[in-house]
């Protein structure tokens, strides 16, 4: 179910905004220091744009998806930049790697460990890309380290999104980096602001779903501590995201 999910929502979220944000993707590029002609991993690549829009500078490079339709999006992509030294495939990192096994001189992951049913097993394998000396950048989205607006939140993506999994804590990404052998770099934590209705059209609901996100909405609005990260401005509605840069090296 998951995996048809990931190819139903395909379309819309290779269109939505913020997968597409240049200024997004080259601040990513910036503070993962990847040099010119590094090879690349880009775990959990979605539609590619990563990869596509950083490939003037990068080595042969890869990204790595398990839905089928959006490894079509990033190809087709791919064939109308003609960049040549990018490659897609399909893989699951949760379950598999491949024979790319220990040839990358960087590994990036964004904004999927929060789908990822088992972060640990898929953090390990992300590892086995790289080569033995090698950076690790991430970027995903990180709990308000409060536990009723966590609560809620999270409850309010798995509505809009039934992929998703779990926030996590910007802790537990540090524990992940040092329990697996990356020495943390750096880190840094962005305060973003969503428009509820552009992020609620990147992936598909249910006419149930989409009644009880209403209610949701409704209900944060209304609570004098959640009202704090959802709330109106501009005539749109508004939630603020907490995403975290993190990025190291095994040595």
């Amino acid at each position: 179910m998951i995996l048809n999910t990931f190819d139903q929502n395909a379309k819309s979220y290779s269109e939505w905004d913020v997968t597409k944000n240049k200024n997004y993707l080259k601040q990513f590029y910036d503070f993962s220091e990847i040099d010119i002609n590094d090879k690349v991993i880009d775990i959990a690549c979605g539609s590619g744009d990563f990869l596509l829009n950083a490939a003037p500078l990068l080595g042969e490079s890869k990204g790595i998806d398990l839905s089928a339709e959006l490894i079509k999006i990033a190809r087709e992509r791919q064939r109308e930049t003609k960049a040549e030294n990018i490659k897609f495939e399909e893989g699951n990192i949760e379950e598999q790697t491949n024979d790319s096994q220990g040839k990358f001189d960087v590994v990036v992951c964004r904004m999927a460990f929060h789908h990822f049913n088992n972060q640990n097993r898929a953090f390990s394998n992300c590892l086995r890309y790289g080569k033995p000396v090698c950076k690790v950048a991430m970027q995903d989205i990180i709990t308000h380290e409060n536990l009723v607006v966590d609560a809620y939140f999270d409850e309010l993506e798995r509505c809009i999104d039934c992929t998703h999994k779990q926030i996590i804590s910007k802790k537990e990404f540090e524990r992940l980096f040092e329990e697996h052998g990356i020495e943390i770099d750096k880190s840094i934590v962005l305060e973003r602001e969503v428009v509820l209705e552009q992020y609620i059209s990147h992936a598909i609901q249910s006419l149930e779903d989409k009644n009880y996100i209403d209610q949701l909405v409704e209900r944060g609005m209304k609570n004098p501590i959640i009202s704090k990260y959802i709330y109106e401005k501009e005539n749109q509605i508004i939630f603020k995201r907490r995403v975290l840069l993190i990025m190291g090296r095994r040595k």
